[in-house]
């Protein structure tokens, strides 16, 4: 009989895709159809996979003494190797490795250290191509929000990018063949991209709750950066608290929000400032409201005339 380990399912794709079929079936999303026994050295596994929809799984095990190779086709997307049948290759492990009455308990144990080892050990997906996608946030146009833009460039030997190019939409929100270089991570975050941009742009601003994660996610690559710094990605910073003051012009005063010096607040919910000399992104705690916000930073200029009188009204209407 082929003896399959958790260490033969492991080693058939990268981390990431082990990863999500572990959860599949953690989650007994997979169901073993059909096992068939082909010769002393080969066995077939049919099996069906509930995930967006349901998916078929064919797995094909050969025993090469010291170990099991699989290899699998799904009726997914991905065709093969993909998490499905990673699930259903685990799903047929969970059937052999049922425990039988009186059968040792450390037995068991040793299996749980192995399936513990599996999901702990974090080994990096290892890519054929040097291409990364870039995520590259500005302000806006009107300056009274930042939009984020999405690009791609090859990775460099000595370090830092080659000409980064703006990404294709056609093929970067292509689900049915992604491109090579999508990593897991990018994945994600495209789809909640896609979101918040009219048909398939690869720039959008981020505003409200789906702009917040956005920008998150997209830091969290290491990949986000400050209108074309691409030696010095943006990273995540603590929080500040948002001020409310005056800035005097040569023809008067404006009201203005103030995250900090050299800052920009990103109206997002929960807001955001992104720090541009220092390269960081945090959350402003602020009692304002989104639409007192969108106000003030509309507010026009007072005149010296009126800046008692207009400051009055300020403590009236927003006492924050």
């Amino acid at each position: 009989m082929i003896r399959l380990t958790l260490n033969d399912v492991r080693s058939m794709s990268d981390f990431d895709t082990f990863s999500a079929g572990y959860d599949l079936n953690a989650a007994q999303l997979s169901e073993i159809t059909e096992t068939t026994k082909l010769s002393p050295d080969m066995m077939q596994i049919r099996a069906v996979t509930r995930d967006e929809k349901l998916f078929k799984q064919t797995i094909n095990l050969y025993d090469r003494g010291e170990a099991v190779k699989l290899l699998g086709q799904c009726s997914c997307p991905a065709g093969s190797n993909c998490k499905h049948i990673v699930s259903a290759a685990l799903a047929f492990l969970d059937s052999v490795d049922e425990p039988q009455s009186g059968q040792d308990e450390g037995e068991d144990l040793a299996k749980w250290l192995q399936r513990l080892e599996a999901v702990s050990e974090k080994k990096e997906p290892v890519f054929s191509t040097s291409t990364v996608i870039l995520y590259e946030l500005r302000q806006t146009k009107d300056t009274r929000g930042i939009e984020m833009s999405i690009y791609t460039a090859r990775v460099l030997k000595n370090g830092g990018y080659g000409k980064v190019n703006k990404a294709r939409p056609n093929s970067l929100f292509n689900s049915y063949n992604p491109p090579e270089y999508l990593r897991e991570q990018d994945r994600s975050l495209l789809k909640l991209f896609s979101g918040v941009v009219a048909s398939m742009n690869v720039t959008a601003r981020l505003e409200g709750e789906l702009g917040s994660l956005i920008l998150e996610a997209a830091i969290k690559t290491g990949r986000a950066f400050w209108q074309k710094g691409y030696s010095a990605p943006l990273t995540l910073a603590g929080e500040r608290s948002l001020a409310l003051g005056w800035e005097e012009q040569e023809q008067g005063s404006r009201i203005v929000l103030d995250a900090g010096k050299e800052s920009l607040i990103i109206p997002t919910q929960p807001l955001y400032y992104l720090d541009r000399k220092n390269k960081e992104v945090g959350r402003l705690k602020s009692r304002f409201s989104h639409e007192q916000i969108g106000v003030l930073q509309e507010a026009p200029l007072v005149g010296k005339e009126q800046l008692k009188r207009v400051g009055i009204e300020l403590v009236k209407k927003v006492p924050d």
